[in-house]
């Protein structure tokens, strides 16, 4: 059962979750594409600095010798590029010994940052895949969560 957003009652922080998916990174090298599962994260009125701490379960699917990357990070009202600080990077290892073999490979990644917002700004997770072979996925299930926590800290 997924929770799309909850929100304490003085709208001092909100997060996502738990939610269930298997989302598929279609983006390639730096065309970061929305990870439209995760449900987007909104401000609340509250503006000030903020402490925002994401998490991103990717599984990477790669022909052997091959190496694979999903980059994920957050942006803020539909902006062209990513919050600084906030990329994060799982890429697929070659085991000596296995150049031969398909990898798969699955970790949560993730950054936690402080960043001033005005009540209202809204979050939204982004991924891409550096490699042109195999397959990026962001998930979230009873084996690891994705998800988008946000915290007031101060005012400006």
């Amino acid at each position: 059962m997924s929770f799309p957003v909850m929100v304490s009652p003085q709208g001092l922080w909100i997060q996502t979750g738990p939610l269930s998916f298997n989302f598929e990174v279609k983006g390639r090298d730096g065309q970061y594409q929305e990870v439209s599962d995760v449900p987007a994260l909104t401000i609340p009125s509250t503006a000030g600095v903020w402490e925002i701490s994401y998490r991103a379960r990717s599984r990477i699917q790669a022909p052997g010798r091959q190496s694979m990357s999903v980059t994920t990070a957050l942006f803020a009202n539909g902006a062209a590029g990513p919050i600084p600080g906030s990329e994060a990077l799982n890429s697929s290892p070659i085991a000596a010994g296995h150049e031969e073999h398909d990898v798969s490979f699955q970790t949560t990644v993730g950054q936690t940052f402080m960043h001033a917002f005005d009540g209202g700004e809204v979050l939204t997770l982004h991924a891409y895949c550096i490699g042109q072979n195999g397959r990026g996925d962001i998930v979230s299930d009873d084996h690891g969560r994705t998800g988008i926590m946000a915290h007031w800290v101060s005012r400006f």
